[in-house]
């Protein structure tokens, strides 16, 4: 069962339309009085040195101006003097003429039903139960499903011998996002290896941190502090000596944010710490928020998957030499610089025996609002790095999908949830996507509402023999005493035999 993808992107504020950040406040200003088409060249230009070209029907009329003086001012800040500067009242009349009236999205659909799958809902209270909830992720591991408070900065476990009991709690870090389960010393006891953003909202600082925890006792480790927002960390021998070295997406935020390899060191000590490892930089970009490891080439060695967000949205494959050496390769850029890029899980979709990638695109937190380009999709491996983009729905806010056979026929299906931050109007919030006749699937709404989650996590919770889901609460905006999560039991007695 492949781990999912998660949230992690609160208020971070991505430079949708940026060219760099950095200094003062200033607006630039060009030349004025120039055609349509003599704008759009500039316009080409200018952005398309640090991402692509927004085209004018990516957001509303009315919503420009601001987006505009947004990317100008980015540049301004960068401190960067080597680029033509377009007239911005120009470039916004050249955004508003030729942008379209209004969004086209989906309208939420009340729930009719799960389909061929019957679910039980169960909300999990937190053991504090005045407490609200910022679940960034859930793990399943131990007959457990462990989670991380962004909010409280709380590590909780649920035992899933016993659901019925609240979670309790085994740490308390600073704003804990992604977790993994670990044992980087060998020693057979895992720990819990978890990416610290070092602060709720976003900043260019140096407050992130990666720490291991044991999940028994709640004692840390910090094994690497100093560094911008991290996202994500995974666990692995990528450089082929028989020691687990961890792999960090250090999002950041403008100034902030790389991806890091920490190559751990032969020792004779028992314990690992921070000197049992050597830091690499695997690519100085900043918004790097999932990081998947998997043997992609089919080599025999393990290679990188990595979502970079931001102005970059894109995924890109770190085909590795076997010694830890990296090749890249992009295997999908989006065609625009706020496709809003939230997660990425590597799953065989198709069941041909390769490994593709299911890919959410979501995030609202640039301009505050949802596109209709938000959709669950997937990456076709077609072998030789090459990949085929297949668009499964459109889903506005789509946040978090893992896949799994719901159904029991024998093909995967997905899971989804939403985070519709700014809307206090009902969205489909959890949904399921039954895929019939190879790569066709067919759309379950299970939830109507303007609850916000953040994650999911996939897999059979009571070993009855079919798959389960549990989905992280961010914010509730509509239960009195609100849970921190909800598990979705697959009760389907098809499935299971």
């Amino acid at each position: 069962m492949s781990r999912k993808p998660v949230w992690i992107h609160y208020l971070l504020l991505a430079t949708t339309f940026g060219c760099g950040t950095g200094q003062n406040g200033s607006v630039p200003q060009g030349s004025k009085d120039v055609t349509s088409t003599d704008v759009r060249t500039q316009v080409v230009t200018f952005c398309g040195d640090c991402h692509s070209y927004p085209a004018p029907d990516t957001l509303p009329k009315g919503l420009w101006e601001e987006e505009v003086k947004r990317g100008f001012g980015f540049y301004t800040e960068s401190g960067r003097t080597d680029l033509h500067v377009p007239s911005i009242s120009e470039v916004v009349r050249y955004y508003d003429s030729h942008a379209s009236p209004e969004q086209r999205l989906q309208i939420p659909s009340e729930v009719s039903g799960s389909g061929p799958v019957r679910f039980e809902r169960q909300i999990v209270r937190s053991p504090d139960s005045n407490a609200s909830s910022a679940i960034a992720d859930i793990l399943y591991a131990d007959n457990s499903l462990f989670l991380s408070d962004m909010k409280s900065g709380q590590i909780l476990r649920m035992n899933l011998k016993n659901p019925a009991l609240p979670p309790t709690v085994v740490a308390t870090e600073e704003n804990p996002c992604q977790l993994e389960l670990c044992d980087l010393n060998g020693d057979g006891n895992s720990e819990l290896l978890i990416a610290d953003l070092g602060s709720f909202l976003p900043g260019d600082h140096t407050d992130g941190r990666l720490v291991l925890v044991h999940p028994g006792t709640g004692d840390s480790i910090v094994l690497a502090d100093g560094l911008g927002r991290v996202a994500d960390a995974k666990s692995a021998d990528l450089t082929g000596d028989g020691l687990l070295d961890i792999v960090v997406a250090e999002f950041g935020w403008r100034k902030t944010g790389r991806l890091l390899l920490l190559e751990q060191i032969p020792s004779s000590e028992p314990a690992v710490s921070a000197d049992s490892f050597r830091t690499r930089i695997l690519d100085d970009r900043h918004g790097s928020s999932h990081v998947p490891i998997v043997d992609l080439d089919h080599d025999g060695d393990l290679d990188l998957v990595v979502l970079f967000s931001q102005e970059h949205e894109r995924v890109v494959a770190f085909i590795n030499d076997g010694h830890g050496e990296f090749t890249k390769n992009d295997i999908f850029v989006a065609d625009r610089p706020d496709y809003g890029s939230s997660c990425i899980s590597v799953q065989d979709m198709d069941s041909d025996g390769d490994v593709d990638v299911l890919y959410v695109n979501g995030d609202s937190m640039d301009s505050h609002m949802l596109k209709s380009c938000h959709s669950i999709q997937w990456l076709e491996n077609e072998g030789n790095l090459n990949f085929t983009h297949h668009h499964i729905d459109q889903l506005p806010g789509a946040y978090g999908a893992s896949a799994a056979d719901f159904d029991g026929d024998g093909d995967l299906d997905i899971a989804a949830v939403t985070m519709t931050w700014w809307y206090d109007v009902p969205f489909n919030s959890v949904v399921w996507f039954e895929q019939q006749n190879d790569r066709e699937f067919v759309r379950h709404n299970l939830d109507l509402s303007s609850a916000q989650h953040a994650t999911l996590e996939v897999g059979d919770f009571d070993n009855d023999g079919d798959s389960d889901f549990a989905v992280g609460e961010f914010e509730t905006r509509s239960v009195a005493t609100p849970g921190i999560f909800t598990i979705w039991w697959n009760r389907n007695e098809t499935a299971a035999k």
